[in-house]
């Protein structure tokens, strides 16, 4: 909030100023020879005097900061603007390193508990702006490659539907390519995972993947019985891993193998971030459908409606319809500026409803330190368990799909070792009838409504073992991104439950704010 933080600053310089008065005064340097109001002084003065050096340049610095330069206008965002930033932005940062060094530097003995612990205080608060700083920095230096200041850049917008489950979120049934060229940026390319499928070579495709990818996700079309090769019908399960990083290294794999061309990076959306989009761009209307969809209706609408309104054609035709109407608005100038923006979407990219990827190691960088890489939160350390689900029927059921997650920690007798149970209660809420065949259908001759779930969980430690219902149950076992990996199939009819526990092995005692658990995003929601 650079308005905020000028008139902030203003009074700061001001107060600063004043104390550096008080302190050169007369009766303040006769303390220089007085035991104990002698090392106050200096810590005081040490201080003061730094903090008003950097609270003039970041004056300075903040009053040549305008973010709302950034703003996307006519399709295009002003490189020369972006290139203005670096050097406040750099002023910036280097003052609140001072001042950091300044405030970490040894304090007298003689300096009595309540002016350390307000030091302390002040440590803290720079601490965090440092980091929101460093943030900008990364941002603004990564922003002109990203943009495609040197060459044009193409990232790969996968859709996510998670009424059909993947471990990254949902099933990627539409796409499209952004391209920025020198700040332009344009929507060159959409379809759909059907189109990605069929224009792939017949024979499979070769991509390089850790051996965890292959042994885990083989059997899922990564991996053909005849030749080892990459099958066309994968374009349907680009989202099987639950890490962003990883799904864009295979896309952009498949796509050089499918189309000979490269893209750049990758960006992750789905249903409830389109949603926001909508705050921005206002209503969209699509013909065939008699009502608007907003910021109030567009999940239900991509989730659940439209498959219970159109036919499957009409359907397809009415999300592209949506996406690319709603991204043209973005592009034409309804999104507002970045810091705007990142206050409404950063809900979504917390729980990576909302990522991006590139193969570029600097703007990996950034994209990891504002949490926007989708990176898997165990292998990054952010999570104590994970879970993932995968739709195996397939159907679109996992919209009506609900879950609750528990963990509990206790000494287990028989193997003399602490564990965790971690307990997933999952509810199909889908009728017994009415619903399609489409939507509620299954491959493995179930009863209509059936929910088919391939469910995975994680920890960095061992599995002891599992239940469904309190019976013990098989899981099959693997390592994936540095943890292992529990996964099992359960079915679970049309209005049932059922109870999944995992004991794991705990890796130490139990934190202070209780066990962390990432649950991939779902259809359902509960901000």
């Amino acid at each position: 909030d650079f308005d905020t933080a000028s008139t902030l600053l203003d009074r700061a310089a001001v107060a600063f100023a004043d104390a550096q008065h008080q302190l050169d005064s007369p009766w303040s340097k006769a303390g220089k020879v007085v035991p104990v109001v002698a090392q106050n002084r200096a810590t005081t003065l040490r201080i003061v005097d730094s903090a008003a050096e950097v609270t003039v340049r970041a004056q300075i610095a903040a009053a040549q900061i305008d973010p709302d330069q950034l703003r996307i206008v006519d399709g295009a965002v002003d490189l020369a603007a972006v290139d203005a930033l670096a050097g406040p932005v750099d002023d910036l940062q280097a003052a609140i390193v001072e001042l950091q060094t300044t405030l970490n530097a040894p304090v007298s003995g003689w300096v009595p508990n309540p002016v350390t612990e307000r030091i302390a205080s002040v440590q803290d608060d720079v601490d965090r702006y440092r980091t929101s700083v460093d943030n900008m920095a990364l941002a603004v230096h990564a922003a002109p490659g990203l943009l495609g200041a040197e060459q044009p850049r193409r990232y790969f917008i996968a859709f996510g539907q998670p009424a059909e489950s993947r471990s990254v979120g949902g099933f990627i049934g539409n796409y499209a390519v952004l391209t920025m060229d020198r700040g332009t940026i344009s929507l060159s390319e959409f379809g759909r995972s059907d189109d990605l499928r069929l224009a792939a070579p017949v024979d499979g495709m070769a991509i390089d993947m850790p051996d965890d990818f292959f042994d885990r996700y083989g059997a899922f079309n990564f991996r053909s019985a005849k030749n080892g090769l990459v099958e066309p019908i994968a374009w349907k399960n680009i989202g099987i891993s639950p890490d962003v990083p990883t799904m864009t290294s295979l896309v952009q794999q498949m796509w050089a193998a499918t189309y000979d061309t490269e893209i750049d990076g990758l960006i992750y959306i789905d249903p409830y971030t389109v949603q926001e989009l909508l705050t921005f761009t206002g209503p969209q209307t699509v013909e065939g459908y008699d009502q608007t969809i907003d910021s109030t209706n567009a999940a239900d609408f991509i989730l659940r409606e439209q498959y219970l309104l159109f036919p499957q054609e009409l359907r397809v035709d009415l999300l592209e319809v949506l996406a690319k109407q709603t991204i043209e608005s973005l592009l034409g100038g309804a999104m507002p500026g970045p810091l705007h923006a990142a206050k409404d979407l950063g809900p979504f990219v917390g729980e990576h409803r909302l990522a991006m990827f590139t193969d570029q190691p600097d703007e990996q960088q950034m994209f990891d330190a504002v949490g926007l890489s989708g990176r898997f939160p165990l292998s990054a350390g952010h999570a104590d368990f994970g879970i993932t689900f995968n739709n195996a029927a397939p159907n679109k059921l996992d919209a009506y799909l609900q879950h609750r997650v528990t963990t509990a920690s206790r000494f287990d007798d028989d193997l003399g070792i602490d564990v965790v149970d971690l307990t997933i209660e999952l509810t199909n809420t889908a009728p017994a009838e009415g619903l399609t065949e489409y939507i509620a259908g299954n491959s493995s001759g179930l009863p209509l409504g059936t929910n088919v779930l391939y469910l995975s969980t994680y920890t960095p430690i061992g599995v002891v073992g599992g239940t469904q219902d309190g019976e013990p149950i098989g899981l099959e076992t693997d390592r994936e991104l540095g943890v292992v990996a529990a996964a099992t199939y359960i079915d679970i009819p049309p209005g049932a439950s059922t109870t999944i526990v995992v004991t794991f092995e705990a890796s130490g005692p139990e934190p202070a704010g209780g066990w962390r658990v990432f649950v991939a995003p779902t259809a359902q929601r509960d901000p």
